[in-house]
């Protein structure tokens, strides 16, 4: 990709993503013997770039995981960078899927390969039932365990969240289904903002990760954020979570 200042800025072109940038992840879904599990089994299979945008699907369709053999009703995609990142400005052009339990995000998190999560930063968290509203969070963990995480919840008011409600940096009601719109941190040593379109709406000076960490983008089906996802007779599959560009900025 082109390197404009220290921006880097990805685009998808052809049929595929390039493996020199990108990885493709293939597990289950998180929780599965949880009070809220997820729902879908993460395949490459569902992963797709045409004309110029990166297509992360979920798809009606049985899997068993053949790690512990549970069997999950739905495929889906999961990317994520092959780089790691200690700090920056990631700006994602996207557009969010609609249906009840689909959990389309953006975030960052410590490497996968390197045993338990550490860090977390929830750059976008959206609602498949109500594309208008939206979370984002910052955590921290050491063995295994949570030391902090802090979150907010911008413009569904109706969500069942404990996360601290913030104004709507839009002024309006948006449906973040209809058209892209780009979802942003800017994450420094002593401070993380969140955008939304370019208008910040949320910083913390506390709780800040200072541990490299690569860029995931994915779409659950069920779990804690939107509830199970309804079978397929009640809801129109494949659903389609939709990246046009992602910009870093170091």
């Amino acid at each position: 990709p082109p390197i404009i200042a220290r921006t880097t800025v990805y685009t998808f072109r052809g049929d595929r993503l390039n493996p020199h940038y990108w990885r493709l992840v293939e597990h289950g879904g998180a929780g599965h013997n949880t009070a809220q599990p997820e729902q879908q089994y993460y395949t490459p299979d569902a992963v797709t770039v045409d004309r110029g945008v990166l297509h992360i699907s979920a798809l009606s369709y049985d899997q068993i995981d053949p790690a512990d053999g549970y069997e999950y009703p739905f495929l889906s995609g999961r990317v994520e960078t092959a780089e790691s990142f200690l700090y920056g400005r990631f700006d994602i052009a996207l557009k969010v899927p609609i249906g009840n339990g689909l959990w389309p995000s953006v975030w960052l998190r410590t490497p996968d390969r390197l045993g338990p999560i550490s860090g977390e930063i929830d750059i976008y968290n959206g609602f498949g039932s109500r594309t208008d509203g939206f979370t984002a969070s910052v955590a921290s963990w050491a063995r295994g365990g949570v030391v902090s995480y802090q979150c907010v919840i911008v413009e569904n008011y109706k969500a069942n969240s404990s996360c601290t409600r913030v104004g709507n940096p839009q002024r309006t009601r948006v449906n973040y289904a209809k058209n892209y719109h780009t979802f942003s941190v800017d994450w420094r040593p002593d401070h993380i903002t969140w955008l939304v379109d370019g208008k910040p709406y949320w910083t913390v000076t506390q709780g800040v990760p200072h541990v490299a960490m690569n860029l995931v983008m994915d779409l659950a089906v069920g779990g804690a954020q939107d509830g199970e996802a309804p079978g397929p007779m009640h809801q129109r599959f494949p659903a389609d979570f939709e990246i046009a560009a992602v910009a870093i900025t170091r």
